[in-house]
């Protein structure tokens, strides 16, 4: 097993560098995690900071230590239940940070809509399950709950605009308006 002695921060003229397999020196296999083969890879030729980085990507990859769909998963789970993120600003942040929109796109799904969606419920423009659009309306009465000495366009205008920078479309921000009106009147 060996280690790098190398520092790879240290790449100012990317095609002048290369890491020589004389840079490597032993050390207990237990220490650092290589195996074998890592190294066998990391002996030939390594010139670029990209090289290296996308060498260390495949590796991971190979050995199935990154996985963009559950990960899409988890970070739209929580960002749902700890910020109240709608479906909208999710794909956004996640398609920014470079993961692919196919993933993007059915872990939102995952997240939002039910699976036992009816005919009925589908030829509306509200796409969230029964359970995040009660837990959004939850949350979104407490919004409503704090601008109550306002007028009601005032009322109205601060949760559009606090449902829209959460990224909910417009049927599921007309749909919660208008449920918040109907049982909190002025």
């Amino acid at each position: 097993m060996c280690k790098p002695v190398a520092e790879f921060h240290k790449f100012d003229s990317v095609e002048k560098h290369e890491l020589e397999a004389a840079k490597w020196k032993s050390c207990e296999e237990e220490s650092q995690g290589f195996h074998d083969e890592d190294m066998e890879i990391a002996k030939d030729v390594w010139k670029t900071k990209e090289e290296v980085e996308q060498l260390a990507i495949e590796i991971l990859a190979a050995r199935g230590m990154l996985n963009d769909g559950l990960y899409a998963e988890i970070f739209s789970q929580s960002r749902w239940l700890s910020r109240s993120w709608g479906p909208k600003r999710i794909k956004q942040a996640l398609l920014r940070k470079g993961v692919n929109e196919a993933i993007v796109n059915k872990a939102t799904k995952d997240v939002f809509e039910d699976a036992n969606v009816t005919k009925n419920e589908e030829s509306s423009n509200v796409r969230l399950s029964k359970l995040s659009m009660d837990q959004l309306f939850a949350q979104a009465a407490k919004q409503w709950q704090r601008s109550q000495g306002k007028s009601p366009e005032a009322r109205k205008s601060r949760m559009l605009r606090w449902l829209q920078y959460r990224g909910f479309d417009w049927g599921v921000t007309l749909t919660i308006l208008k449920k918040l009106e109907s049982e909190y009147p002025p």
